[in-house]
């Protein structure tokens, strides 16, 4: 959609203003589907396809899923009041503002792959796809700020529009379309109106054409702010929809609709659907040809089993057409449909059913045949089945190969911190841990320092747990963190439900094992009195969080989590496959899902709530 489809459709949605956010659904990553409850009117659906289309479709029907995002939504829309609705100056934004106990922005941004932004009091709670430029951040908890201005088009003044192109080293069409801002399809329909050659340098317009040009801008931003929406048909297929009909389409039906969004409905409607990857077309055409050959199977088993059986139950009959078959003549009693000497077999029918009998052959042999037939028939549906599994695992591969070629996640920037399980406590005390032997040794080691404490969970296989500053650390950060060390060792993957931990001063902690005693790598000795905290629950919560300017997912203690995110997820022991959560966590955060599995619990999960 260029500025203009923006500015009309922005104006078709005034009518949503009074309305409450009923429904959010996101069946696809940059596809969002609202729907609104008007009063006094009824429903509403918005559709949202960032970076190509926005517009009301009442008949839309709610789509099947909801991916992470429009979950995260419906926690701060669903029930919200909406305000107001702004096109951002000229561009190709458009700014929600909704009530729903606090304000909240939420920014469609439609240019390039097109975004989504939650902003709460300026601030970015989370954004679909975060980003960075030299001037601008989309990251969650960064204050928002929308893209460099460009010029507003529609509130230049004739003499402002004259000063800009003539002032302009391009050629006419582009000095219209990119430094007027006018975009390349309203930039080409001024030169078409004028019968001016696109390509002569701006800078040499003389006074006459100057003055047709404006007077046909003039005339091109009056109509569009009177708008009469169209749709352009090419041999009866809609080839473009615009907000006013166009002078270069005159050779072409154009058809006026209602409204806006209708218009461009009924362009969707008639876009030929999407081709699909040629590989997943191949094995699709492969899967339906082995289903439809097990089918045919699975009939023909089933087929010769009836006939072996009927050829038994009507012994007598079928026993005398062989016989009388062998001496060459007809048999009585069942019809001949045909004969073959060289195979010295023949085709009868009998009671409905046509059946091949070999008549050098006792009535045993014959009915044997189809017993083979049918213990063929089910070894090739055995063998078809199989294959039909191997196709769709290609198929599921090649899915998702398909998805990480449209959607390649890039991981967040990665910190020093990032070589050992870590997160900041609710009173903002680092906490470092091992995530193997080797790194409990350089975690100890390395960063044990006086003034900090060691964490350890009551049990072996615990990750060694260090508290920086944590002499300053009160209750609260000493208890999250032994939390954490018991999270993270054999009690998760064993699914307990809770344990103990302690904390002790740096000076208890010895790598000097006591003599006959032996320390494997990675094992400390501690000396002197242990600090026990018990009672301690086997749970961690996911979260974003902002750490040495940087966007980084960590997983820790739930409280700790919630003190830094707005977007947390909680989990206990459980059976659900890390794997799919952590996908799920690597569309929620837009990160790759390597970077959330590392930094889940070792074993199963479940979900017990987003916080």
């Amino acid at each position: 959609m260029t500025s203009f489809d923006i500015m009309v459709m922005s104006a078709e949605l005034q009518k949503l203003i009074g309305s409450y956010v009923e429904k959010i659904y996101q069946p696809q990553t940059n596809r969002l589907h609202f729907r609104f409850n008007i009063p006094g009117s009824g429903k509403e659906n918005l559709i949202v396809n960032l970076g190509k289309w926005i517009h009301l479709d009442p008949a839309a029907e709610p789509p099947g899923k909801t991916l992470s995002y429009g979950m995260f939504l419906r926690k701060y829309l669903i029930n919200g009041k909406v305000i107001r609705i702004q096109q951002r100056k000229f561009d190709r934004i458009v700014e929600f503002t909704i009530d729903r106990r606090s304000e909240f922005q939420l920014v469609l941004e439609m240019f390039g792959k097109g975004n989504v932004i939650l902003i709460k009091d300026g601030m970015i709670l989370q954004p679909l796809h975060s980003k960075s430029w030299s001037g601008r951040e989309l990251r969650a908890h960064k204050e928002y700020g929308f893209p460099p201005e460009r010029t507003d088009a529609p509130r230049l003044s004739q003499e402002e529009v004259l000063s800009i192109i003539t002032s302009s080293e391009k050629d006419l069409v582009r000095a219209l379309a990119v430094d007027v801002n006018l975009g390349g399809v309203y930039a080409e329909e001024l030169c078409y109106r004028t019968g001016m050659d696109k390509n002569v340098p701006a800078k040499d317009l003389e006074k006459e054409v100057a003055d047709s040009l404006l007077a046909a801008f003039a005339a091109l931003l009056d109509e569009i702010s009177h708008p009469t929406p169209t749709v352009v048909f090419d041999e009866n297929v809609p080839a473009d929809v615009l907000p006013i009909g166009l002078r270069k389409y005159e050779g072409l039906r154009q058809e006026e609709r209602e409204t806006f969004s209708e218009a461009i409905s009924e362009y969707l409607e008639g876009q030929p659907k999407e081709i699909k990857d040629e590989r997943v077309a191949k094995l699709e055409r492969r899967r339906k040809q082995q289903e439809e050959a097990l089918q045919k199977h699975k009939e023909k088993a089933v087929e010769s089993h009836e006939i072996a059986n009927f050829m038994y139950t009507h012994y007598e009959l079928m026993d005398g057409a062989i016989q009388t078959l062998r001496s060459e003549e007809s048999p009585s009693g069942v019809e001949l449909l045909s004969r073959d000497p060289k195979r010295k077999a023949a085709v009868i029918r009998l009671e409905g059913r046509e059946i091949e009998v070999h008549f050098e052959e006792d009535l045993n042999a014959n009915a044997q045949r189809y017993y083979v037939r049918e213990k063929t028939a089910k070894s090739k549906i055995r063998s078809l089945g199989s294959r039909i599994e191997e196709t769709e695992r290609e198929l599921e591969l090649a899915d998702k190969r398909k998805e990480k070629e449209v959607e390649k996640r890039e991981p967040t920037k990665g910190l020093w911190v990032d070589r050992f399980r870590w997160f900041l406590s609710s009173e903002e005390f680092l906490v470092l841990g091992g995530r193997d032997a080797k790194s409990n040794e350089k975690v100890v080691k390395k960063h044990l320092e006086p003034g900090d404490r060691y964490i350890h969970a009551d049990m072996s296989g615990a990750p060694s747990i260090v508290v920086k500053k944590g002499s300053e650390a009160g209750e609260d950060t000493l208890r999250e963190a032994c939390q954490f060390a018991l999270s993270f060792s054999k009690a998760w993957s064993k699914g307990l439900a809770s344990g103990s931990a302690y904390w002790v001063n740096p000076e208890q902690v010895s790598k000097r094992a006591e003599s006959g005693e032996y320390l494997p790598r990675g094992g400390f000795m501690i000396r002197g009195r242990r600090n026990y905290v018990h009672k301690l629950p086997l749970e961690v919560a996911v979260g974003e969080i902002s750490y040495e300017g940087a966007r980084k997912i960590v997983c820790g203690p739930p409280e700790a989590v919630k003190r830094h995110s707005e977007s947390v997820f909680i989990f206990a022991p459980g059976r659900e496959n890390p794997n799919k959560v952590a996908k799920d966590l690597s569309e929620h955060y837009n990160v790759p899902i390597e970077e959330v599995l590392r930094i889940l619990p070792p074993g199963g999960l479940e979900r017990t709530s987003p916080a």
